[in-house]
């Protein structure tokens, strides 16, 4: 009987480690600048953008607008949110692993596609990844993962499907937390 209660009580320890780590004061916003990527096609959609954290006991949700770089690319412009679940540390620091949501609009001509004018596409993924805080004051942060995405392009007013595919997102972040 002894055996099973232990087991239990390791259980539950576990368990209320995430809401334990909650309670301790630190920073519950940051404020980054990222480079976000997506295998196989990162080198044609490399984005970068400004991402806003904000945890909420052992999680946190982000937002993040992003923008292409325009002198390599057409005009492109994304925004990711999603959530992130810290089992480990209290939010927003630690190993982190959570979905994501991500669209994004290109207007022009992309490679092999000279006459496209306006791309769109979504994707869905999911990302683990881990966020340093020093002294509770700034932020780094790498994470990879894996999402399926689909674009769509507009042509003579038709919308036809342009690619649909399984990538590999990879994220770096450097900022602030408060």
């Amino acid at each position: 009987m002894a055996r099973p209660l232990a087991s239990l009580s390791v259980a539950l320890a576990l368990l209320a480690a995430p809401a334990a780590f909650a309670a301790e004061e630190g920073p519950k916003n940051t404020i980054t600048v990222i480079w976000r990527g997506s295998l196989p096609i990162a080198y044609e959609l490399g984005m970068y953008g400004i991402e806003w954290e904000r945890g909420a006991g052992p999680m946190t949700f982000y937002f993040a607008p992003s923008m292409g770089n325009p002198l390599s690319q057409p005009l492109t412009v994304g925004l990711d949110v999603g959530l992130r679940f810290f089992a480990f540390s209290p939010a927003p620091g630690g190993f982190f692993v959570g979905p994501q949501l991500s669209g994004q609009y290109i207007h022009g001509p992309l490679p092999g596609r000279p006459s496209l004018t306006m791309t769109g596409g979504a994707k869905v993924g999911a990302v683990f990844g881990y966020t340093l805080l020093v002294n509770n004051v700034f932020v780094v942060s790498i994470a990879v993962g894996g999402e399926y995405f689909r674009f769509y392009e507009y042509n003579g007013g038709a919308i036809t499907q342009v690619r649909e595919d399984l990538g590999i997102v990879l994220r770096g972040a450097l900022g602030f937390a408060f």
